[in-house]
């Protein structure tokens, strides 16, 4: 995964041996993986996801080495300030379009680190995909769908000045190879542009959002 790439680039910077750290929307534990590998092998990991299926792969997987819980990331059960760094990746444009309290419930239980990455465009859209033909009913009314967000930075800006007793900057994910997965997988597979990657007709400008909290 390249955003666990340039995940790491970012955390190298500020991580401490024994910081705890929480991965919110972490599935079943991609994350844990790459940080284990180019941050520290015995990284104080906890994952937190709303799928228990990836909860329940990850507590297998890993057998008691990281702790893994399911959960909202609109609500998240974990006291105030409970981890050093909290991450949350690749999730908050699959949300319904509320940001604040998502980002809210991340900025709280962290001590002073929130990192977030998501896609930001030229406008504010809210994303419906619907792909599968289990999306549909038998008279081909959409029965669920797929968001996926894009927010400017103006907006992601005035909400964030909002919340009181903290820092933040926005930059790019640049951090892609090259690929195009359209010969293996079909027109709507993912592919890349310069630092842009490209699904269908929806263009992926991913950033990250990170969040310091005041003294």
């Amino acid at each position: 995964m390249e955003s666990a790439k340039s995940l790491a680039k970012i955390l190298d910077s500020t991580y401490k041996k024994g910081m705890k750290i929480l991965d919110v929307g972490c599935g079943p534990g991609h994350f844990l993986v790459s940080l284990r590998k180019r941050i520290d092998p015995e990284i104080n990991y906890t994952g937190y996801d709303f799928t228990q299926k990836y909860v329940d792969m990850a507590n297998e997987h890993f057998k008691g080495s990281a702790k893994f819980y399911q959960g909202e990331v609109s609500d998240i059960k974990f006291d105030d300030a409970s981890f050093d760094i909290v991450m949350c990746n690749n999730v908050l444009l699959h949300l319904p379009p509320n940001l604040k309290k998502p980002l809210s419930e991340l900025i709280r239980v962290s001590k002073k680190l929130t990192i977030v990455r998501t896609l930001f465009g030229k406008g504010n859209y809210i994303v419906k995909d619907v792909n599968y033909e289990g999306d549909f009913n038998e008279d081909l009314e959409v029965q669920k769908y797929l968001y996926y967000n894009i927010y400017t930075t103006e907006y992601v800006t005035k909400l964030l000045s909002k919340i009181p007793n903290i820092s933040f900057k926005i930059i790019e994910d640049n951090n892609f190879i090259e690929f195009d997965n359209r010969t293996e997988c079909g027109e709507l597979a993912t592919r890349t542009v310069g630092n842009l990657q490209i699904s269908g007709n929806i263009v992926f400008d991913w950033r990250y959002i990170i969040i310091e909290k005041s003294e």
